[in-house]
């Protein structure tokens, strides 16, 4: 038997195949020396499916197993849809019952509209005999209303001449009425020229607490005198309030076309705000 040593290489059939044993490794390699197989390349492949073996063992467990799951399910579901179909069958044999019920509650109203469409022929035959008793009724009321129309025309007729007198009388009376504006008329510019002549002024003015004294203004626009006026006032207080007196220690005026002011003093300081100064002035 022929021993191949490690750094010799053997040509097979006409150097197509080169065989040579490099460290206990059997190389085979192709006429241009590129390795085709070796014994270490068979090796690594074995261990490799052996591996591989290993990895589709545990997918056949892991298949198994979700096989056993599938099982329960499908059992599982199978009980469910059993069960679905008993509560349908139930349901369908309620709903059986039901329209069974119904429709005998509906041959009751059916015989009850039956009578009551036999009342309302009546009641249709009661109305038409009613109808005519109508008829007759409003022929008589157009008799009334014709009769009614015309003793109205004769009262219009009455009325208007009545109208025609009463007009003519209160012509008459106000032709008297006028005449006697007149006179009011000529009254009304004499008390005008009696006012003109003899004005006249009152006035309310409010006190603040504490004060001894005041000015009051009647300004022109509110009244206006000829000459200095006559002026005279009065403090008012509550019922509880003590009696404190006013006097007028100045006026002054210049002529109408300015203010009038009025100077009081009053004998004691005033002790709330109940009190209010009453002003008259008088031409």
């Amino acid at each position: 038997m022929a021993k191949i040593f490690r750094t010799e290489e053997l040509s097979v059939n006409g150097d197509f195949i080169r065989i040579s044993a490099e460290d206990g490794n059997l190389i085979f390699k192709d006429s241009s020396s590129n390795v085709v197989t070796s014994t270490t390349i068979r090796t690594q492949e074995i261990s490799s499916l052996s591996f591989k073996d290993l990895d589709l063992d545990a997918d056949v467990s892991s298949l198994q197993y979700k096989d056993g799951d599938l099982d329960n399910d499908v059992s599982s579901l199978k009980s469910a849809l059993d069960n679905k179909n008993a509560d349908v069958d139930s349901d369908i044999s309620s709903l059986q019952s039901q329209r069974d019920v119904d429709e005998a509650a509906n041959d009751v109203e059916i015989s009850s509209l039956t009578f009551k469409d036999l009342d309302l022929d009546a009641d249709v035959s009661s109305l038409q005999y009613k109808d005519g008793d109508l008829d007759n009724d409003v022929s008589s009321l157009k008799s009334a209303v014709d009769t009614k129309n015309t003793d109205l025309d004769s009262d219009v007729s009455s009325l208007q001449a009545q109208r025609d007198v009463d007009e003519a009388a209160n012509d008459v009376e106000i032709s008297s009425l006028t005449f006697k504006d007149l006179d009011l008329d000529a009254d009304v510019s004499s008390l005008a020229f009696g006012i003109s002549q003899n004005d006249t002024y009152a006035a309310e003015q409010t006190m603040s607490s504490g004060v001894d004294s005041v000015t009051h203004t009647i300004a022109v626009g509110t009244r206006s005198f000829s000459s200095q006026p006559r002026i005279t006032a009065t403090l008012v207080g509550g019922a509880d309030d003590p009696i404190i007196g006013v006097m007028i220690t100045g006026i002054t005026w210049t002529d109408a076309s300015t203010d009038t002011t009025v100077d009081f003093v009053f004998s004691d300081d005033l002790p709330n705000a109940n009190y209010k100064l009453q002003v008259f002035a008088a031409v």
